[in-house]
């Protein structure tokens, strides 16, 4: 997703918290839709990369992510 790439993932597990797009994800064994998410990933929607990498960015980047750990952290000392 950071490299502005399409990601196809299965509906299982952590990968679909993070993808934004629901239409790439496809339920496990079914080749079916995993060939559908593939198509959809790399023939309808060629701006898929633009907004990964803008996801990725806003949530997921060490100057985001990062003061919400330091927050986190001071609320915990603080409640000692």
């Amino acid at each position: 997703m950071q490299a502005e790439l399409p990601v196809v993932c299965t509906d299982i597990g952590g990968p679909p918290e993070v993808i934004a797009d629901k239409e790439l994800l496809c339920r496990p064994g079914d080749a079916d839709a995993l060939a559908t998410a593939i198509e959809r990933a790399t023939t309808v929607d060629r701006d898929i990369g633009v907004t990964n990498r803008a996801y990725v960015e806003g949530t997921h980047a060490t100057d985001v992510v990062a003061p919400q750990f330091v927050d986190l952290y001071e609320d915990l000392c603080e409640d000692q």
